[in-house]
C-alpha cells in the first residue's frame, strides 16, 4: 500500500469536517421537528380531554383551541369563530396582550 501523502490526510481530514457539519445541522432540523410534532400532540391531546370531559359544553372546547392556537404558532391572540350558517359568531380569545384581545371586539365595527 502506498504512503499516504499529507495533502490526501488534509483533504481527508477537511471532508470529514464539511460531513460532520452537515450532519449536525440535519441532526439540529429532526431535533426541531420532533419538538414541534410533539407540541402538536401534546395540544391535540388536551383538545380531546376537554371534549371528553365536556362533550355537551362547547366553550370549553373553544378556550383550549384558541390557547393551543397561541402557543404552536407563537401569535400574540387568537380567536376562535363559529359560522351557524347566516352569522359568524366569536367562541374563544386567548392571548396575553390586552390590546390583542380587544382588537377582535373593534374590528366588528369596521366590517
Amino acid at each position: 500500500m502506498p504512503p499516504t501523502t499529507k495533502a490526501k490526510l488534509t483533504a481527508l481530514v477537511e471532508a470529514l469536517r464539511k460531513s460532520l457539519k452537515r450532519e449536525r445541522a440535519k441532526s439540529a432540523r429532526l431535533e426541531k421537528t420532533l419538538a414541534q410534532a410533539l407540541e402538536q400532540q401534546d395540544a391535540t391531546a388536551g383538545i380531546l380531554r376537554v371534549i371528553s370531559g365536556s362533550p355537551t359544553d362547547l366553550q370549553p372546547v373553544f378556550d383550549i383551541i384558541a390557547e393551543s392556537a397561541v402557543r404552536l404558532c407563537g401569535a400574540q391572540v387568537s380567536t376562535v369563530t363559529r359560522f351557524d350558517g347566516e352569522w359568524v359568531h366569536l367562541g374563544a380569545v386567548y392571548g396575553p396582550s390586552v390590546a390583542g384581545i380587544e382588537a377582535p371586539a373593534l374590528h366588528r365595527y369596521f366590517l
